[in-house]
């Protein structure tokens, strides 16, 4: 999976909705997803992935898959949390013969702050988190602006657009080709600070209080300097997801 979809993608089954009055602040949600996402490097192929996932929310902690959250600010109109997070992307220099002679591409563990702001219909999202892992040292920051809506008593829709800036410690690491990585086919590539559009669609179906089906369609759009890579093979990723999970309170 590639950096950026590992940074911006929110699972719709994390989410935390209340179908039924007086419900337990306290939930817990477990589950699995079958996900498919185009791959953005060159000859690495579109791949499909079947994976767990697991929520938990208990006071000021909130746990959702990779990423663990504690609120200092937590109200229905505003949310302020510091956030831990471990984005499973890069790449084995194996995937793909484009970028064989690479050096892998490891992980990014993100440290830094969320916050969520509900404006009249809307939620509006920003976070920024740096690489404390040493790996890429890079810093990436979001600003998102999302709409959900009960289409039915059982039914859930919602919408979420925005926009990921990556610094160019980040870029280089994972989208870059260093000098000595360089080869007839490969130049050197540095492609410095990028800002990366996308939208995500979600939708999600009580079948009753504790059975939830999910889905999204993802779209993410890649900076024209991340398109221009010599390891990149496309400018855009669609991504879709199936999922199911059960949901317990306590």
């Amino acid at each position: 999976m590639n950096r950026l979809l590992a940074a911006i993608l929110i699972i719709p089954f994390l989410c935390s909705i209340n179908l039924y009055a007086n419900e337990p602040s306290s939930i817990y949600r477990i589950g699995g997803a079958v996900l498919w996402h185009s791959e953005v490097y060159q000859d690495d192929g579109n791949e499909t992935r079947v994976f767990p996932a697991l929520y938990l929310k208990s006071g000021d902690w909130e746990f959702k898959y990779k990423e663990l959250k504690y609120y200092i600010v937590d109200t229905e109109q505003f949310k302020l949390a510091p956030v831990l997070s471990l984005d499973l992307g890069g790449y084995d220099a194996n995937d793909s013969p484009a970028l064989a002679g690479m050096a892998d591409r490891d992980l990014f563990v993100g440290l830094g702050i969320a916050a969520k702001m509900e404006w009249k219909l809307f939620d509006i999202g920003a976070s920024v988190r740096h690489d404390i892992a040493n790996n890429s040292d890079g810093i990436i920051a979001d600003f998102s602006v999302g709409l959900s809506e009960k289409i039915t008593e059982r039914l859930f829709g919602g919408i979420e657009t925005g926009v990921t800036y990556q610094d160019s410690d980040y870029s280089n690491y994972y989208y870059g080709v260093l000098p000595n990585e360089s080869t007839l086919r490969r130049a050197a590539y540095e492609p410095g600070s990028t800002i990366n559009p996308y939208i995500q669609l979600n939708a999600f179906y009580y079948l009753n209080k504790h059975w939830v089906l999910n889905s999204a369609v993802i779209y993410s759009q890649f900076d024209s300097a991340i398109e221009d890579s010599p390891i990149v093979g496309s400018g855009n990723e669609t991504t879709i997801l199936l999922g199911i999970s059960y949901q317990g309170f306590f």
